[in-house]
């Protein structure tokens, strides 16, 4: 019964890494293992990650109006290596991303503490299952 709920057409399986070289290495086998015995990668969930945007700023740092000459130094370096760290990241996990054939569908960010209470899993799960954006309700003009 376990395996044909596995094999289910409306079965997918997710994959849950970080963005660290070992835990992408041990999930990129655990792919091929299931592919091994006919089960699909649906897709991945990647915990403790940086924001996309970091990686995929094409220009400088942001704009530091009001901040003295060394801070902004400081904040200019501190976002230089941010980028760094977020283009490694996502160059540690393309090669799972090819290899289970499974988009990237969530990204958990690095979160201050581990998950240790109902507000802390409601803050995951905000970054699991995110809010649709509002849809504007068709509009209603004479004749209608």
């Amino acid at each position: 019964a376990v395996g044909a709920l596995l094999r289910a057409a409306d079965t997918e399986l997710l994959l849950v890494t970080a963005p660290e070289p070992r835990l992408v290495t041990e999930t990129a086998a655990l792919a091929r293992a299931l592919r091994g015995i006919g089960l699909g990668i649906g897709g991945i969930i990647v915990n403790r990650a940086l924001p996309r945007a970091f990686a995929n700023a094409t220009d400088g740092a942001p704009p530091l109006d009001g901040v003295s000459a060394p801070l902004a130094g400081r904040l200019r370096r501190g976002y230089a290596d941010l980028r760094t760290l977020a283009a490694r990241q996502r160059a540690t996990l393309a090669p799972l991303v090819t290899g289970a054939e499974a988009p990237i569908v969530a990204e958990v960010p690095l979160l201050e503490t581990d998950p240790g209470s109902l507000a802390d899993l409601a803050t995951v799960a905000r970054h699991l299952f995110p809010e649709p954006a509002p849809t504007a309700a068709p509009a209603r003009g004479l004749g209608r």
